[in-house]
């Protein structure tokens, strides 16, 4: 499971707000809410928001292995 709790820190750090990735058209609004509720977005987005804050992609989200029992 990925979870992307870094990515809002990380923007909370920088005072962005979640809101201006989507007036800044970096990713749509369906994006924003699946990015806010844990759930897959594609490579690009990942690689285009790393971009934009200057960062490593692994410092956007978090991975939690799935227990498989």
């Amino acid at each position: 499971m990925i979870i992307y709790d870094k990515l809002f820190s990380l923007l909370a750090q920088r005072n962005i707000n979640a809101g201006s990735l989507v007036r800044l058209s970096l990713i749509s609004r369906g994006t924003l809410n699946r990015l806010k509720n844990n759930e897959s977005v594609n490579l690009f987005t990942l690689d285009l928001l790393s971009a934009y804050l200057d960062c490593e992609i692994w410092d956007i989200f978090t991975y939690i292995p799935i227990d498989s029992d």
